[in-house]
């Protein structure tokens, strides 16, 4: 199983060296990775560099763009930049965050999952560190869900999905892509991956409206997302947050930005976000 590993980065200066070194020491190494310094203001650019330099299957890239982040559209676009820079035949394509340490066997779990052609999608679960030292879960509401730090992606799946999506739930939409082309989603508890620096929940009133803009672009329809942000509201206590992701929808409805899935795609993300809301209510 021959793994392509690309890690876009943005000012890891503190983390990068740590997740290479496990990568390096994987019982399975992925046979090329590709660092992408996505307009670092840190030493990051000089450190991967370095790091190139001591490693083989170690290429370091760099891009320009906005110092500003965007969620979503920043990171794929780095990723996708990565994708074209692979030169090596692969089985699998990998997107990792650059402030993770994986566990050892990490490649080699994997493999034996993406050994099923059905199998389209598998990661571990991401564990964050406590003030007194422990490391939880993260997020552990949802654990059918792999996160956008650890995704792994069979050939077949990241063909037929077309790729990530530039938008806001891209981590999301890629896994509803994959379930309507027939693949199977695999999280694996037992591999732990630890998160160094756990995921910032940003509440600004630009991320909020690029959520309900996503949501429009992804065709949930407005019953499902006006759901989807009563969720939001629900987890993040936050009715300002609430307010400009149904105005960033309400928008979209009147420019009508490109949807980022065709209309079959479409229909069937909202039957299957509509089950799993149904689903969801009876477990309460």
């Amino acid at each position: 199983m021959l793994y392509s590993v690309i890690i876009p980065l943005h000012n890891e200066k503190d983390y990068i060296e740590k997740m290479i070194q496990s990568l390096i020491n994987q019982s399975l190494q992925p046979q090329e990775i590709i660092l992408i310094d996505d307009n670092s203001t840190d030493d990051s650019g000089l450190i991967i560099k370095k790091i190139e330099k001591q490693n083989k299957i170690v290429k370091a890239y760099k891009v320009i763009s906005s110092d500003y982040h965007f969620p979503g559209s920043k990171v794929v676009n780095a990723f996708l930049y990565g994708a074209k820079k692979i030169k090596a035949k692969y089985d699998v394509i990998v997107k990792l965050d650059a402030d993770i340490i994986l566990p050892i066997k990490y490649f080699e779990t994997l493999s034996l999952e993406f050994n099923r052609k059905s199998v389209g999608i598998v990661g571990g679960y991401l564990y964050t560190k406590l003030e007194e030292g422990t490391w939880v879960l993260e997020h552990p509401m949802d654990k059918t869900h792999i996160r956008g730090a650890i995704k792994a992606y069979s050939k077949d799946c990241y063909k037929k999905i077309g790729g990530l999506r530039t938008s806001m739930g891209w981590d999301t939409i890629d896994e509803i892509l994959a379930k309507y082309h027939g693949f199977e989603i695999i999280p694996i508890p037992k591999l732990k991956v630890l998160h160094l620096r756990p995921t910032a929940i940003r509440y600004s009133k630009i991320a909020a409206r690029l959520q309900g803009e996503a949501f429009y672009k992804m065709r949930y329809g407005f019953l499902i997302s006006l759901l989807s942000a009563l969720k939001n509201l629900y987890l993040k206590r936050k009715i300002k947050f609430f307010i400009n992701i149904i105005w960033g929808l309400i928008n979209a409805y009147f420019k009508k930005p490109s949807f980022i899935v065709s209309n079959e795609e479409g229909k069937f993300i909202r039957k299957y976000r509509m089950k799993n809301i149904i689903r969801k209510i009876h477990q309460v």
